[in-house]
């Protein structure tokens, strides 16, 4: 007779011949694996644990497509081979593709290697089969390793419930429910860059450092992913007596770095690995995974995602989500989702090819200009309205309740408004362009981020000109000769906003006109011509109350109290600075204030009140510190730091000339960090 088990009214019979032979369907190890070190011994001393404590070790290794895990899977495998005599079985589970591999042939390929045959009335059942396999392998001490796992009902029924046994299971998708079983879980990251040059330099050997030059580009252009890595040397070795630089020059060209990561051989390029997980998606993924390839921006969040598929925040969230769940995407910081830069270029080509790139890049860029402009005007509602843009409501705007959230958004977003910006400019779509320059000054401003503050304001001019809009073009030019003034260009600066003068004549537009003539009054001051500084103010106070812009007259009456103070003439300095604080109290313009209470300050030290100036400097960090002002922060701790100094007070003087010149050298103000220290009174170092 032959012993056979019963499983209901089942019988399964145990082959005639089974061996009780190691099994070893192990494929070879991989000839290297680089920067995995730290996972492979978290997964040694999961597998002790199990071991110790009579449980299976189950392992999961995820991670994108490219980024080792099979590689990972065979070497921890191979290494821990003599702590499971009995051998290994392996199974490729297909999740590459969209549908992954049906389970029942591979028990019944476990089971033929184990040596057993069910009956033929048991062959289509998958849970008898799958009883069955546990029987088999039950007291045998195996690596079971399951690749490419599409989820965890595919890989539930190949998991032995013996104690003896390790089960490493590779995904792509996060597999929550093994997670649910307690399973020990390593998500692959691509390499940094030191490893991605140790892998590099295994394949290359020497050439890596015969040409660092082409060695930088392939690290740049691989971003760390070791299947790029391993294309790239392969493609070099094909032919050793080329340079490096001329696989460089091909991959450094972004229109074909996805053909030069292409093998020769079916399936065996970047492209085909990737259109596994991509064919996997349903049609809504899918669009979002080309959107996400084609938006101008590193990291999407759901109401940018939302906007550009004219989708809701939340469809948009779900969207992200099953992208994050299929590795395609993950979180840097809660909410904010990126993708490997192959994965973004693929999903770019793939928009293309569907027709779809330009109108999700556009969608994109509008996004940030609409919110840009809300929330710009949160941060100095006196501004007035430029919006150029054609009047739509979001369906469900990034909500900014006040000017802490949109300071909040700015600081979030900042990178992606910036390359918006740049996207807007280089394809001359004119209106975001200059929106997006316009909304930027102002946090550009409080934040003394100058130099961009610089690039974005000129960019914006070249907008305004191209669309030829007057207003536009005053409302630009003049915002560029304000950042030529904040980085010390002034004479640029002045020619720049003397024929910004001449164009807001032109538009007859008294408000227009009395901003210009306020930033010509800054720069004619910072020239040291505070006679000419004091006309154009004057005139500035006349035109904004003509136009009943009552923070613009305060801003006028601040620079006429500077002018007058540097002019000596102290009764009239301080009755425009008084003049100037009630203005911008009345229109709730907190900036407005913080600079009268600077130059009040001022006043009185020129008067040898020095403990009113220091409570004025003191009162205006406050609201420095409520709007982040950091530009205005430095200068008034520098004339903090003099007045103390004055009054005697050494450690004091000290902290804040310090701190003042630390603020200005963040922000690349080096002339007025030396001018802080030239300046500093002896006894007082701030070095």
């Amino acid at each position: 007779m032959q012993a056979g088990y019963v499983a209901g009214d089942i019988n399964f019979h145990r082959g005639a011949e089974r061996s009780l032979e190691p099994v070893r369907q192990l494929p070879a190890s991989p000839r290297w694996l680089v920067g995995r070190e730290t996972a492979l011994r978290e997964f040694d001393a999961a597998a002790r644990r199990a071991a110790e404590n009579g449980e299976v070790a189950l392992l999961v290794v995820e991670g994108g497509p490219g980024t080792g895990k099979t590689a990972f899977a065979l070497n921890w495998a191979h290494r821990n081979a003599d702590a499971f005599p009995d051998g290994q079985l392996f199974a490729d589970l297909g999740g590459g593709g969209p549908l992954g591999a049906p389970v029942l042939p591979v028990l019944l390929g476990f089971l033929a290697a184990l040596g057993v045959v069910p009956s033929a009335a048991a062959k289509g059942d998958v849970a008898s089969v799958a009883a069955l396999y546990r029987g088999a392998i039950a007291g045998r001490r195996m690596v079971v390793v399951l690749d490419n796992a599409t989820g965890t009902a595919q890989v539930e029924p190949l998991l032995p419930g013996a104690a003896t046994c390790a089960v490493l299971v590779t995904s792509r998708s996060r597999l929550s429910g093994l997670r649910m079983l307690g399973a020990v879980v390593h998500r692959l990251a691509p390499l940094g860059r030191s490893d991605s040059l140790t892998l590099l330099a295994r394949y290359l050997g020497d050439a890596v450092e015969a040409d660092p030059a082409s060695v930088e580009v392939f690290l740049d252009c691989c971003a760390g992913l070791p299947l790029a890595l391993a294309i790239v040397a392969a493609r070099a070795a094909e032919n050793p007596e080329f340079d490096l630089s001329v696989l460089a020059d091909e991959l450094g060209d972004v229109r074909r770095r996805l053909d030069a990561l292409e093998t020769g051989e079916s399936g065996g390029g970047l492209r085909a690995v990737l259109s596994w997980s991509y064919e996997a998606l349903d049609a809504q993924t899918a669009r979002a995974f080309r959107a996400v390839g084609a938006v101008p921006a590193e990291e999407v969040t759901a109401h940018a995602l939302g906007w550009t598929l004219r989708a809701s925040p939340g469809d948009a969230t779900k969207l992200l989500r099953a992208l994050e769940v299929r590795n395609l995407l993950w979180q840097r910081t809660p909410g904010r989702y990126t993708a490997h830069a192959l994965l973004k270029l693929f999903g770019c080509e793939l928009s293309a090819w569907a027709g779809e790139a330009e109108e999700a890049a556009r969608g994109c860029v509008d996004h940030y200009a609409r919110t840009a402009h809300r929330a710009d005007l949160l941060l100095y509602p006196h501004r007035a309205s430029t919006d150029v843009l054609t009047p739509v409501d979001e369906p469900e705007p990034v909500p900014l309740p006040d000017e802490e959230a949109a300071l909040r958004w700015f600081a979030e977003e900042h990178s992606q408004l910036l390359t918006a910006y740049e996207t807007a400019l280089e394809r001359h779509w004119d209106e975001h362009a200059f929106q997006l320059s316009r909304a930027l000054d102002t946090y550009h401003h409080r934040r003394s981020r100058l130099r961009e503050n610089l690039a974005t304001a000129s960019g914006g001019a070249l907008a305004a000109d191209r669309l030829g809009h007057l207003k536009g073009r005053v409302l630009a030019h003049r915002q560029l000769g304000r950042a030529l003034t904040r980085v010390e260009l002034l004479g640029e600066a002045l020619v720049e906003l003397e024929a910004t003068a001449v164009l807001a004549d032109r538009l007859g537009d008294p408000l227009e006109a009395a901003h210009t003539h306020h930033d010509l009054a800054r720069v004619r001051a910072r020239l040291d011509d505070q006679a000419g500084a004091l006309r154009d103010a004057g005139r500035a106070r006349v035109l904004y109350a003509m136009a009943g812009h009552l923070a613009g007259e305060g801003h006028a009456l601040n620079a006429m109290a500077r002018c007058h103070a540097e002019l000596g003439e102290l009764v009239e300095a301080r009755r425009c600075c008084e003049a100037a604080l009630r203005a911008h109290r009345r229109a709730d313009n907190k900036s407005g204030r913080l600079v009268a209470l600077d130059n009040l300050g001022f006043i009185e030290q020129r008067t040898g009140r020095g403990d009113a100036a220091v409570r004025a400097y003191q009162d205006a960090l406050e609201l420095c510190a409520e709007g982040e002002h950091h530009f205005y922060e430095a200068a008034i701790l520098e004339h903090l730091g003099l007045a103390l100094a004055e009054r005697g007070d050494a450690e004091g003087a000290r902290a804040a000339l310090r701190r003042a010149v630390l603020l200005y050298e963040e922000q690349h103000r080096l002339a007025d960090a030396d001018r802080a220290r030239s300046t500093a009174p002896p006894g007082t170092p701030v070095d």
